[in-house]
């Protein structure tokens, strides 16, 4: 999705001369737009995330509104103790676009994966993680990535358009009175949804972590009594965790199932072959729904 969320950025601040943009020496035809549109204000930093991280920290503490584009591994793991301490701690003004969540760069290795994102993300202060599950909510995202304060966005890839009410941090894609599973997503893990032919209430997780569940999902939870959580992210710190902690906080009764990712069960390859393994494709989820 970054040449989606560049092309709308491109439109959101052309007329702006406060933007700053920041990459690791990736993207390359991706970021052209953005390049032409602010010349010297786009900059490229190198392989050197650490530095980059502070870089943009300092921008931001000059009233500047920064972007640090990278893969998403490299942007959060190799940058992280800068990310804590001079972004999410100083609620600096600082948006981290990482690109290839969960296991976005498949056959490129554990070196390009990134699994445990949120949960890191999750525990900084200030910061708000946002997971398109679609195109459909790239302008959305990047309308978030406006406001003031640090954020991360977890940029995956799903073609399919699925329209969606956004109510506290989460997607609506569909409920139904015969509904026999509630279904919660994680980002573009929601298009292995499409084309179930089976009755389920459908909610997309877009913000982490979350404060506060959505009463339709309250509701629908009390109704079928059925929860499956499938999220591209470790069992641990992740989406289903937080909401399941949630729910029993209530008394609300369910059965739960987890579908995650569960690193590297039986080497590696395509993201599509990731899914396979941890029961995350359309085949093994249509099986529990």
């Amino acid at each position: 999705m970054i040449k989606e969320f560049i092309q709308e950025l491109v439109q959101q601040i052309s007329d702006r001369n406060d933007i700053v943009f920041l990459t690791g020496d990736v993207g390359y035809q991706s970021l052209d737009p953005i390049k032409q549109l602010l010349g010297s204000r786009f900059i490229n930093a190198g392989v050197a995330e650490q530095n980059m991280i502070n870089v943009a920290a300092g921008m931001a503490n000059e009233g500047f509104k920064v972007y640090v584009y990278s893969i998403a591994p490299f942007l959060l793991y190799r940058a992280y103790e800068q990310i804590k301490l001079n972004v999410a701690s100083r609620n600096l003004d600082v948006n981290l676009v990482a690109n290839g969540g969960g296991y976005g760069y498949g056959i490129m290795g554990p070196s390009h994966h990134v699994l445990n994102d949120l949960a890191l993300i999750g525990g900084l202060d200030n910061i708000k993680g946002y997971i398109p599950a679609c195109q459909s909510d790239v302008k959305r995202i990047v309308l978030e990535s406006l406001n003031k304060g640090p954020k991360y966005f977890r940029l995956g890839l799903n073609h399919n358009q699925i329209e969606k009410k956004i109510d506290n941090g989460f997607g609506i894609v569909n409920i139904r009175e015969e509904a026999e599973t509630t279904v919660v997503s994680l980002g573009p893990i929601a298009q292995e949804f499409v084309g179930i032919h089976k009755y389920f209430d459908h909610f997309s997780c877009f913000e982490f972590p979350f404060t506060k569940i959505p009463s339709a999902i309250e509701e629908s939870v009390k109704k079928t009594k059925r929860l499956l959580v499938a999220e591209e992210h470790t069992q641990s710190g992740g989406v289903g965790e937080k909401i399941v902690a949630m729910l029993h906080e209530k008394d609300i009764e369910f059965n739960f199932y987890h579908r995650f990712a569960n690193h590297y069960e039986g080497g590696y390859g395509d993201q599509n072959f990731h899914r396979k393994q941890n029961g995350l494709d359309k085949e093994s989820l249509a099986k529990i729904v």
